[in-house]
């Protein structure tokens, strides 16, 4: 049976630009609408912002080492043929 992936991103604070007001807000309401309403496995959906908490005992900081850390574990270890994975920013 496939399954639904879902990453969400959020970054208010970038360096060198000015500060969002709502990007972690929207990327929290994502993640959210795909477990409440959705239906989506809280495991299956991974909330990457400045202040998210770990997921599974790993970092969630929305750098690029660790968005394509969350990738390649999706791909490698989660992930199967006929999945669907989304992905927000």
């Amino acid at each position: 049976m496939s399954k639904v992936w879902v990453i969400a991103v959020g970054i208010n604070h970038y360096r060198l630009l000015q500060p969002l007001k709502c990007a972690q807000q929207d990327a929290q309401a994502i993640a959210d609408w795909f477990v409440q309403a959705a239906g989506v496995p809280q495991d299956q959906v991974l909330l990457m912002t400045e202040a998210s908490p770990h997921h599974l005992d790993d970092p969630t900081y929305p750098d690029r080492p660790t968005f394509e850390y969350w990738l390649d574990v999706l791909r490698k270890q989660r992930v199967e043929a006929g999945d669907t994975l989304w992905i927000f920013f």
